[in-house]
């Protein structure tokens, strides 16, 4: 009897020991299914997420793009592709990514589908502020001084691509708060002043003159009494140097 139960013992407790080793295993492979399932659905929401990104991004940009490129166009009243002087469109890169500098071979232009989005946003907001209306001498000075901004920026040496011989987006948005101020201040647009109206009357000429010429005899009256003027300073002068050396 005592070997019979002794060998039911040991059945029993084999079969304790497969059933805690079973179960010990499966809650093992629980465990690890579990934080594997986790982490695989992590990174599939990240993947679509990127990808829902990376797929929208171009379609904004183009779109874009052509909203910038027509509103330019109509601004300036002129095509994208003449909206900057030569000297100043954006030119093709080494092949480290640097731009072009002022020593360098001039490298070929890049065409206005290459220009970034950034650069065509900062033109936009220049061409808004600088409309041509009825004559172009807003566009006209809006060239002007972004090629006196690039100088500027060439010469002082502080900014990061001081170097680029092309326009930055940079100096765009400098012009662009330069017109600003001058509206806010309102000296702009600059106002040429009217010479003063004369009367005939306090010219004391002469009633013969014929219509007009009485403009050119008061130029000619303010030009002799200039001259006269200079004369007048000069001969001090030689009377004081003539004093100066007698004593």
């Amino acid at each position: 009897m005592s070997g019979i139960s002794g060998a039911i013992s040991a059945a029993e407790e084999s079969e304790d020991t497969d059933a805690n080793m079973s179960t010990l295993n499966s809650g093992s492979t629980h465990h690890t299914t579990k934080s594997h399932r986790y982490g695989q659905a992590r990174k599939e929401k990240l993947a679509a997420a990127l990808l829902k990104r990376f797929e929208k991004k171009p379609a904004v940009s183009n779109s874009r793009r052509t909203i910038d490129a027509e509103h330019i166009e109509y601004l300036w009243r002129r095509k994208l592709t003449e909206c900057l002087p030569p000297e100043l469109k954006p030119r093709l890169r080494a092949g480290n990514g640097k731009r072009m500098s002022i020593g360098e071979q001039d490298r070929k232009r890049l065409h206005v589908r290459q220009w970034t989005k950034a650069l065509l946003r900062a033109l936009e907001k220049l061409a808004f502020i600088t409309p041509v209306n009825s004559t172009p001498v807003d566009r006209d000075n809006a060239y002007a001084k972004l090629i006196a901004q690039v100088k500027r920026r060439q010469r002082q040496r502080v900014h990061v691509e001081h170097y680029a011989r092309e326009v930055l987006t940079s100096d765009i948005e400098a012009v662009t708060q330069e017109f600003k101020g001058l509206k806010d201040a309102g000296r702009y647009p600059i106002k040429a002043k009217k010479p003063a109206r004369v009367d005939r009357r306090d010219l004391d000429l002469p009633p013969d003159l014929a219509e007009g010429q009485w403009q050119e005899v008061y130029f000619r009256q303010s030009k002799e009494a200039n001259e006269k003027k200079k004369a007048t300073v000069s001969e001090r002068v030689k009377v004081a140097e003539v004093h100066s050396s007698q004593g």
